[in-house]
């Protein structure tokens, strides 16, 4: 039995929106191009690494085949709704406590760096959030913040020699 061509492949508009956001990091990433070495370094990181995530959104988004294999072991994670007292009705239902705990964590992020800068922050961040939200043990979430505070720190404060801001906290304390 072959399938038809419009169940393979299918428009939708979160297809629409995820290629346009491709369109857009490619045009970010041909204007930093022009940007000299040390300025151009973050923005085309951070360009490559979400184009590399808008292509996958595509592909899910644009072959169902795929999108139903991503979707049974999505499925998987709905005690997770379950355990903060959700009902799961369905992949479009979507919560608006879940919204609210997504902009606190995100917040939460943002006041870090402002006031601990980023090298202290980002691990913190991932430590916490990895044993709170993702209700991993403590042992692996701080593997898994020391691993990004060795990344980050490697990639670049070492090889492309940028420097992090170092929040208000920090630079008052060190009078930096």
């Amino acid at each position: 039995m072959t399938r038809s061509n419009r169940e393979i492949f299918k428009v939708t508009s979160g297809g629409i929106f995820t290629l346009s956001a491709i369109l857009f990091v490619v045009l970010i990433l041909w204007l930093t191009s022009g940007y000299p070495p040390a300025a151009r370094h973050v923005p085309q990181v951070v360009c490559i690494f979400s184009l590399i995530c808008l292509v996958v959104q595509l592909a899910l988004d644009s072959f169902p085949p795929l999108g139903n294999i991503y979707g049974k072991i999505e499925g998987k994670g709905a005690s997770v709704l379950e355990m903060l007292g959700e009902k799961v009705q369905g992949s479009d239902s979507i919560s608006l406590r879940l919204e609210i705990l997504a902009f606190l964590w995100l917040g939460a992020l943002l006041a870090g760096l402002l006031l601990f800068g980023f090298l202290i922050s980002i691990p913190s961040y991932i430590l916490f959030y990895l044993r709170f939200q993702a209700q991993l043990s403590w042992l692996r979430s701080a593997i898994y913040g020391a691993c990004t505070l060795l990344f980050v720190y490697l990639l670049f404060v070492r090889l492309l020699e940028i420097r992090f801001y170092s929040g208000f906290i920090v630079d008052k304390i060190l009078n930096i």
